[in-house]
């Protein structure tokens, strides 16, 4: 069989296509896989990623981009899969850069709903890994440096094919699970993609509670669980029985640990958005940033008022 378009062609048409159609191509037949090689889709990417920093730096574009050279400057995360799907979202970009101190400031283009933060590192290296640490889903675990004009992309597969592996009872992940929810990832385990409910059920320890005639506001601290109880109040006074645990999906919940207790009545909790349309609080440990080995409760109400 001859070819259908020759490579003079082929160098043409790439040089019109997003990341996503070369990527689209390379996996139609061997041939075309011959002619856009991953180089090739990464030089895209690498284009793309330029084009997008002319859409929002304009004029100072150009003496932008020395500076990001100059201070070797890096980019880590969830942008660099962004501009590879063409995904145009309202997002803060950070870009690390080699400098004397530690700082952090706006570039003038920032707007209500862009914001380029650049941040000078006495250790790059150090702020580039500790920014990876926190980014949570492969896909997401990016690199470009513009000095050396390079690109690492961690899961290219998985960007283009729009699917992550599930972290399982991963709660500081949870912003980053739900941007990536919103753009149309599916979520797999065991090689198999999940139904939204059993990513709810991979995601969160449930307590189904029934509420006890006592009033409580609808956000507040000094809650302690103890023996299938809900109690409010401090741990060295009186308390009172707010909710019964009914049911669960986990069997161990540590018995006099401080925590908060918030009534959900945001419509973008990844709750709701994975289909669980109920009443429900947010249960979890005070200062649970600081030590996020400790659970994060869903409480879903028999009877919510």
């Amino acid at each position: 069989m001859g070819h259908i378009i020759s490579h003079d062609a082929f160098i043409e048409i790439e040089n019109h296509l997003i990341p996503q159609d070369l990527y689209n191509l390379s996996r139609t037949c061997k041939e075309y896989g011959n002619v856009f090689t991953e180089n090739s889709i990464k030089n895209s990417i690498v284009g793309a990623i330029k084009n997008r920093f002319r859409e929002i730096l304009r004029d100072s574009y150009d003496e932008t981009m020395c500076l990001f050279k100059e201070s070797k400057g890096v980019i880590v995360g969830s942008f660099v899969t962004d501009v590879m799907l063409g995904i145009v979202t309202d997002c803060t970009v950070h870009v690390y850069m080699q400098g004397t101190v530690n700082k952090i400031y706006k570039h003038p283009c920032s707007t209500a709903n862009f914001h380029l933060l650049l941040i000078d590192c006495k250790d790059l290296g150090h702020h580039v890994k500790s920014n990876l640490h926190t980014t949570y889903h492969n896909v997401d675990k990016n690199i470009y440096h513009f000095e050396k004009d390079q690109l690492h992309i961690t899961s290219i597969d998985n960007i283009f094919k729009k699917q992550s592996a599930m972290l399982r009872k991963h709660r500081e992940s949870d912003w980053q699970f739900k941007k990536l929810y919103n753009n149309g990832f599916k979520f797999y385990e065991n090689e198999k993609y999940m139904t939204d409910e059993e990513i709810f059920d991979a995601r969160y320890d449930v307590l189904y509670v029934e509420k006890n005639m006592y009033q409580m506001a609808d956000d507040c601290r000094d809650i302690i669980i103890e023996d299938e109880v809900i109690y409010h109040g401090p741990m060295h006074f009186r308390r009172k029985p707010a909710f019964y645990i009914v049911k669960k999906n986990v069997s161990n919940i540590p018995n006099n640990k401080s925590m908060c207790l918030t009534k959900c009545g945001d419509s973008g909790c990844s709750v709701t958005m994975l289909g669980q349309n109920l009443c429900h609080y947010h249960c979890y440990p005070v200062g649970f940033f600081r030590n996020v080995t400790y659970p994060h409760y869903i409480l879903f109400l028999r009877e919510c008022s």
